[in-house]
């Protein structure tokens, strides 16, 4: 009985290596390739060699472990994101005037906060806060639990050419049906 061949980080090519460390530097994937010498056409020949998966997969494993960032940490970030609410320091004073209270500042609060600014004017501190996108945080958590559907599935028994040959037909019946009834009209 033959054992698969294990794999070893030494065991891609340059251009592989190359290929992983811009993907995961952050380029995109088509980027990748081309800054590791491989055409543009290559994308999915080149990561799905399973050296290269593996490589990626090694790295991010190294590269989570040593930041503590995990799919749960970020999953729990989107979700203080998400649920952050800035009357939570909203001060009501008994003259009706409604005036923000750092003090008041939630966990929630401070994952999303994403910028303080002040301004003086006169006696008044006039305060700007900037939340994260809650919107973004919560359709980020959606695709992560799948309930966006970004795929559009067809199935039945014709064939993609199948489908468009018939639908050329269909065009051409309506456009005869159009010329005649515009002829019939005409006379």
């Amino acid at each position: 009985m033959e054992h698969p061949k294990k794999y070893s980080p030494h065991s891609l090519t340059e251009k592989q290596r190359k290929l992983v460390v811009s993907y995961l530097n952050g380029s995109t994937k088509l980027k990748a390739c081309i800054d590791a010498g491989y055409g543009d056409s290559a994308t999915s020949r080149a990561f799905g060699a399973p050296a290269v998966i593996k490589e990626i997969e090694r790295r991010q494993h190294i590269m989570s472990t040593k930041s503590g960032v995990t799919a749960d940490w970020i999953i729990d970030r989107l979700k203080l994101i998400a649920g952050a609410d800035l009357a939570d320091m909203l001060v009501i004073d008994e003259f009706g005037t409604g005036q923000i209270d750092l003090n008041q500042m939630t966990p929630q609060l401070r994952a999303a906060l994403s910028g303080i600014e002040t301004d003086r004017l006169g006696d008044a501190v006039k305060v700007k806060i900037k939340l994260s996108d809650k919107l973004r945080a919560l359709e980020m958590l959606a695709r992560h639990l799948g309930l966006f559907n970004d795929k559009l599935e067809l199935a039945g028994e014709l064939s993609l050419e199948e489908r468009l040959v018939a639908g050329r037909e269909r065009a051409l019946k309506q456009e005869k049906a159009d010329v005649e009834t515009s002829t019939e009209e005409a006379d």
